[in-house]
């Protein structure tokens, strides 16, 4: 399968600008078109900005998630007419045809918007009488993209709920942390509690602990 680089080889410069606006990639140190390949392909290949432009892409319409999802069910690449009957085509246009129609500002379908956002390429298998036209996602892109779920598909272990805590191990409800705390701030309030170089004096701590273990009045 052709990687992002491959994809965008056969673009004209125009297509590549589109696709760097869209994509918010700079291509400002490229001197020549080879430079511009190389600077735009790397940065529409990283991950944050793969799953950002599948973000976007599946925020303007639900059913490129379903297209991409198809694709990745079939190993990232579809023959063209399969997969347009339910998600379009994307018209094949020159530089100037591009420029004057400006079709990334309207795309007629699924297949255009994810071919203008680069994540979406076409092209030619085989050769001969077995030629035929496909359209793919760039290899070096499938990485990123969130993957349908295939259940067992990967052969793990069943997820079962995890059983209750053997009584022994079960703590009781109620409010001892609260009679505590309540207890502490009393005891802050009507003693003294002296601080040394160590900290608390332990003849505090002792009376502390002894009031700790004094019946409350609702337990009597």
């Amino acid at each position: 399968m052709p990687t992002t680089t491959q994809m965008l080889a056969s673009y004209p410069d125009i297509l590549l600008q589109v696709i760097a606006e869209l994509r918010g990639a700079f291509l400002d140190a490229a001197d020549n078109r080879e430079q511009a390949l190389e600077l735009l392909a790397a940065q529409i290949t990283e991950p944050t900005s793969t799953q950002m432009a599948y973000q976007e892409v599946t925020d303007m319409a639900d059913q490129a998630r379903e297209a991409i999802e198809t694709l990745l069910k079939e190993e990232g690449e579809m023959v063209e007419a399969q997969f347009s009957r339910q998600y379009g085509t994307i018209r094949q246009m020159g530089p100037a045809k591009l420029e004057r129609e400006t079709p990334w500002l309207y795309p007629e379908n699924i297949a255009e918007m994810l071919h203008y956002y680069g994540l979406l390429g076409r092209g030619i298998k085989g050769s001969g009488s077995t030629a035929h036209t496909i359209v793919y996602l760039p290899a070096d892109i499938i990485p990123w993209l969130p993957h349908p779920h295939s259940a067992g598909a990967d052969g793990g272990l069943p997820i079962l709920p995890a059983p209750p805590p053997p009584t022994a191990r079960t703590m009781l409800a109620d409010d001892s942390f609260l009679e505590d705390a309540g207890t502490l701030l009393g005891f802050l309030h009507s003693d003294t509690l002296r601080l040394n170089g160590e900290g608390p004096n332990p003849e505090d701590i002792e009376r502390f602990i002894q009031r700790l273990q004094l019946p409350f009045a609702d337990d009597a």
